[in-house]
This record gives structure tokens, sequence and C-alpha cells, in this order.
């Protein structure tokens, strides 16, 4: 693997090869198939990644805030003000991570016809 190049390359050289493996010639239709496939593909990663990124940001600002804030341990408060943070970081991260993916899949769209 090539330091130099990078993940997306990658992802295209694979779906151009992938594409040559798929047979196209009924026109048009297949290759907006590919594509809205990985769109949808690279929206779903966006969806994961950002939930997953956006829960473990929230964690790391719930405990900040708990040690800053000082907020009390008592009958399990401080993990309550954790798991709001935490589910507040995994709602940005799903709402944020779907267009991220979905851009990623169309900046890629480019590479794959050259």
């Amino acid at each position: 693997m090539n330091s130099g190049v990078g993940l997306l390359d990658h992802v295209a050289d694979f779906s151009r090869q992938f594409g040559e493996l798929v047979d196209c010639s009924e026109g048009a239709a297949q290759p907006s198939i590919m594509s809205a496939a990985r769109t949808f593909g690279f929206a779903l990663l966006g969806l994961v990644i950002g939930g997953a990124t956006g829960t473990g940001i929230g964690l790391v600002g719930g405990l900040v805030y708990t040690e800053l804030a000082h907020v009390s341990g008592a009958e399990g408060y401080s993990g309550f003000v954790v798991a709001y943070w935490m589910l507040a970081g995994l709602a940005i991260g799903l709402v944020v991570g779907v267009p991220v993916g979905i851009s990623i899949a169309r900046r890629m769209s480019g590479r794959l016809t050259n």
C-alpha cells in the first residue's frame, strides 16, 4: 500500500474494478443504480461513524463537565448528566454524519469517471 494514496483513492479503485465486473450493457440505468448504492452506503457509514464519534465526544464532554461544575455523585446524578451529554453527542453525530457521508460519495463520483 502506497502511503501517499488516500483511503478515498483505494475505495475509488475498488469501485472502478467492481464496476468492470458488472454488466452495464443495458445503458445508463446500471451506473445510476451503482451511484445510488454507493451514496446510500456512504450515508450509512456516515451515520455509524458520526454516531460513534458523537457519543465519544459526548462522553468526554460529560465527564469534563461533571468535574468542572462539581456535579454531585449522590444517587448517580453525575452518571445521568454524562448519559445526557452522550445522547446529545449521539444525536448531533447522527445528524451531521449522514450529510458528510453523502458529500464524500458525491466527491468520489468524479474520481470514478476518470
